[in-house]
């Protein structure tokens, strides 16, 4: 059994597979993964995971982490406690793994997430423009393009995040507390202050998305194709324009995804592949 975690900025996810099975058709089985998470923990839980990680034989371990090496330390500590014949390998961003061309300026200081997010939205929509926004405690927006390119992307506060810094910086303003529930779209006029500061926020959010798409459509000469996922993605799809992308697609857990994908390729389809793990 192979063993995929995802540690996030706030959140450890992850997800088990029986190693024999083909990452494309578990990707185009849209169910598949999602149901396979087992669960999710706050980051700070670390050490909870001693009990809640499952009891099935696991063999391989592959982790993306962009919470820091020592909480990759504890981590790995703990996996060994509770798998001691498991190889465990935490995933990095290279010029090239699993078909996707990495154009990075520096290909190592991609965050392993955003890479693992492109490799699993090129392989649900091969030969497609994607733009791919993950929408967590940061938002990524990053484009991949139809010939398996990570083009770059573009790095901004989460919906929160954004929320949360006018509370501790601003005199007046209020922290929102019930989070981004809303019962309509965003508005540039808004006549209350929680409502200002949502429409604010959510509408930084979406501009900035609507802006890659519009970047995208003029790089490729085609509309691309938008996927979105992370935690505030519910709360931000409803006020995208569908207009400027081919279709969007809500699309979780891409970072496990992509893991996924990595995985089976191997070390017989990537090129250095003893490079793909640290």
């Amino acid at each position: 059994m192979l063993l995929l975690i995802d540690v996030g900025n706030t959140r450890i996810k992850w997800a088990y597979h029986a190693q024999e099975v083909s990452a494309a058709s578990t990707l185009r089985d849209s169910g598949s993964l999602r149901e396979a998470v087992l669960g999710e923990i706050d980051r700070v839980d670390v050490a909870q995971l001693a009990l809640l990680l499952p009891f099935a034989q696991i063999e391989r371990v592959l982790i993306s982490n962009v919470a820091g090496a020592d909480l990759q330390a504890q981590l790995e500590a703990l996996l060994l406690t509770r798998y001691p014949e498991a190889a465990i390998r935490q995933f990095h961003a290279l010029p090239s793994c699993a078909g996707l061309q990495n154009c990075y300026q520096y290909p190592e200081k991609l965050g392993s997430d955003r890479f693992a997010s492109s490799i699993a939205a090129r392989h649900l929509f091969p030969e497609k423009a994607l733009i791919v926004a993950t929408c967590g405690t940061a938002t990524t927006i990053d484009c991949v393009s139809a010939q398996a390119q990570f083009l770059g992307g573009m790095i901004l506060p989460g919906l929160q995040t954004m929320a949360s810094s006018l509370a501790r910086n601003t005199a007046q303003l209020p922290e929102i507390l019930q989070g981004f529930v809303q019962t309509s779209v965003p508005t540039a006029f808004a006549l209350e202050t929680q409502q200002a500061i949502r429409s604010g926020c959510i509408l930084a959010q979406t501009g900035a998305i609507h802006a890659a798409l519009k970047q995208m459509a003029e790089l490729s000469g085609e509309v691309p194709i938008l996927l979105i996922s992370g935690g505030a993605a519910a709360y931000l799809k409803s006020s995208l324009d569908t207009s400027l992308c081919d279709r969007l697609e809500h699309i979780d857990n891409l970072v496990l995804m992509g893991l996924l994908v990595v995985a089976q390729y191997g070390e017989t389809d990537v090129a250095a592949s003893s490079a793909i793990f640290s």
